[in-house]
């Protein structure tokens, strides 16, 4: 999910299609569950893990852990729930993570489409004061 344009007239209009807006505030909103009273928002240096299971198609059958391999691109959904978790005030800006890593699978028979998401804090690599800032 990502934003999309189209041209109006002579012009571009840009715009968030829905499903990209309910995956955002969802990634918002179970963070803000997972998390202790106090620990929001994050603002020092994170590692952002993420595994995502996306709907499967009827003819992978039974087969488990297929690698999804088409649309969505991977880095899209990575901003899509960066951005959620960004615009809930989890992270102060989505800058502070230094460190991520992120998969796509479809998901098992079993189970509903879903993200699982670890966020990391490293304080080993706080700046210790010095601002990134330019």
């Amino acid at each position: 999910p990502r934003a999309r344009a189209t041209r109006v007239g002579g012009g571009v209009r840009m715009y968030t299609p829905s499903s990209a807006n309910t995956f955002r505030t969802m990634a918002g909103i179970a963070a803000w569950e997972s998390f202790g009273e106090g620990e929001l928002p994050i603002s020092g240096p994170v590692v952002i893990r993420t595994t995502f299971f996306l709907r499967r198609p009827q003819r992978l059958k039974k087969r488990k852990g297929v690698v999804h391999s088409l649309k969505p691109d991977l880095d899209n959904l990575d901003k899509a729930l960066r951005d959620g978790l960004t615009d809930a005030s989890v992270f102060t800006d989505d800058c502070i993570i230094w460190k991520g890593e992120s998969c796509k699978y479809y998901a098992d028979p079993d189970s509903s489409p879903r993200a699982e998401v670890e966020i990391e804090f490293d304080p080993k690599e706080a700046t210790d004061g010095v601002s990134g800032k330019d």
